[in-house]
């Protein structure tokens, strides 16, 4: 083999890992190509952290990952970490705040961190195909890879990096196509379902309070079990409820749920006091203003419409006195503040998902070169894996270390 061979590397995705896959083979010194089924490259970047790309979380372990096998995550993130991840950046030209460990870049935009990266696609001269979608991938005998187009135009490269994403967001193009090829390669693909997602409540008593924000504690019951606890903002809309606190929950509570599971939210509206501190509360409450209605009784420390339906739901009528309160109307106030229970029926589906859980199982994905355990040169990254993160810029860590270790290994002789 000539000593100035360039690998042949074709990327299929232009997303976050895809394009990180991409510059690190080209800096590596393989011929690149990124293949497309969008008009354009990172549509989805353009949405992460609310528009302001939350590029990574200085505050990174296990906990933050999910999958068949978080470590798996943890392994890849090793070799390519936070730290390496903002040195990259700033490398482009990224200035950074920190917001509670959250990274993001000083301009608060998304678009600043797309237009950087397709910057460095531009330097390295990388080729964009553009409305391309791959039907078919098919490894050779020489260990070399070839790939066909919807229309039958095929590509070969000496490795292919498989970085099409999951099904979250299908307005970004989205679809779920990069599983069919994984799966006519052998692979194995675990249960995908939304993650990140709001969820849908039974009942009306939501819908009483929609529109409503409050900052509280959500608990997930499983069958009657406490799964987990987070603290947070909550939305309550007309179909159920949302917000930082739920989207972090989500994961957990749609998983149980497709396993037909009970799954219940218990709501801690006043978290920081106890349910004795909230009855002593509620009889000082009483005593200093017996001549109002329950129409105001919680106003001033709890949002009154908030209050209002809370006090309702106890069976307790709005234009009754707080003078006429019994000790046992005080408890079922002082319960309803401190847990009030939704069962949830399902989510708002991909469409409203910011991620995919499941995917491609890491049993079958080297973690240290992201290269398939079945197929020689085909490469993985992403959210295709059956790796998926919390909040606060863990999902893209995992894109760019991710991408990072394929774009590495696949533009490596042999």
């Amino acid at each position: 083999m000539q000593k100035n061979y360039k690998r042949n590397v074709l990327v299929i995705g232009g997303g976050a890992s895809g394009i990180m896959s991409a510059i690190v083979a080209a800096e590596s010194g393989a011929s690149v190509t990124i293949i497309e089924k969008n008009e354009r490259i990172g549509k989805k970047i353009l949405i992460t952290g609310n528009g302001r790309c939350n590029i990574t979380n200085k505050n990174i372990s296990i906990e933050n990952y999910h999958g068949h096998d978080p470590s798996f995550a943890m392994k890849v993130i090793e070799l390519f970490n936070q730290n390496r991840t903002m040195d990259f950046f700033k490398n482009l030209g990224v200035e950074f705040y920190e917001e509670e460990g959250k990274i993001f870049p000083f301009s608060q935009q998304a678009s600043s961190i797309l237009n950087l990266l397709r910057l460095e696609i531009e330097r390295l001269r990388i080729p964009l195909v553009l409305q391309t979608e791959i039907s078919t991938l098919m490894p050779n005998t020489d260990e070399t890879i070839e790939i066909f187009d919807r229309y039958g135009k095929s590509y070969q490269a000496d490795a292919v990096i498989i970085a099409c994403g999951g099904k979250a967001a299908p307005f970004t193009g989205s679809n779920g196509g990069g599983y069919k090829l994984a799966e006519s390669l052998g692979h194995t693909i675990t249960k995908v379902f939304p993650a990140l997602v709001q969820l849908k409540l039974e009942g009306n008593l939501h819908q009483a309070m929609e529109k409503m924000f409050w900052e509280g504690e959500v608990s997930l019951f499983v069958n009657d079990k406490k799964i987990n606890s987070v603290k947070g903002d909550i939305l309550f809309t007309s179909y159920g409820i949302s917000g930082m606190a739920i989207l972090k929950i989500s994961r957990e509570a749609i998983g149980a749920f497709l396993e037909s599971k009970k799954v219940e939210l218990h709501i801690n509206f006043l978290p920081d006091i106890s349910f004795n501190e909230k009855v002593q509360l509620l009889k000082k409450r009483k005593e200093n203003h017996p001549e109002r209605t329950l129409e105001n009784f919680l106003t001033g420390w709890i949002n009154t419409r908030i209050g209002q339906t809370l006090i309702k739901a106890t069976g307790l009528k709005l234009n009754e006195k707080a003078s006429d309160l019994t000790e046992k109307d005080i408890i079922k106030i002082a319960k309803s503040l401190e847990e009030t229970k939704f069962l949830v029926t399902g989510d708002t589906g991909w469409n409203n998902a910011q991620i995919t859980a499941g995917g491609i199982s890491t049993e079958e994905i080297d973690p240290y070169t992201m290269e398939s355990r079945i197929v020689k040169n085909v490469h993985f990254c992403g959210e295709i894996v059956d790796i998926d993160g919390d909040c606060g810029g863990y999902n893209l860590q995992w894109a760019w270390s991710s991408g990072f270790v394929a774009g590495k290994a696949a533009s490596k002789l042999k």
